[in-house]
């Protein structure tokens, strides 16, 4: 049986975050979607997101599979709203685990 967990991510993981977001961008782009840019992220813009934002690792059996941003506001895109609900950014998946329902279980 697979277990599934999700945690938050720390300046411990910024290597793994690195990893994840840039097979990520890889793969929209190969898909012909380039609305995460071409270059993906490096180190140091690792450590300044989870400096200002919320990131998760979504794992499988311990393994790191995935992450995400997970955000009390977003006045960017939504605007001023009621505080009654999250938002979440970025769901990237290492490859290897599409269609293995990780993105599902982080929004669950």
């Amino acid at each position: 049986m697979t277990r599934r967990s999700i945690r938050r991510a720390s300046a411990d993981d910024v290597e793994l975050l690195v990893g994840i977001r840039n097979e990520s961008v890889a793969y929209k782009v190969a898909l012909g979607d380039p609305a995460w840019g071409k270059g993906g992220w490096t180190e140091a813009v690792a450590r300044q997101r989870i400096e200002f934002n919320e990131w998760y690792l979504i794992e499988l059996d311990e393994t790191p599979v995935g992450m995400l941003s997970l955000s009390w506001e977003d006045q960017k895109y939504w605007g001023p709203q009621d505080p009654d609900a999250g938002y979440a950014h970025g769901i990237s998946v290492r490859d290897g685990f599409h269609d293995v329902g990780v993105g599902s279980y982080a929004i669950d």
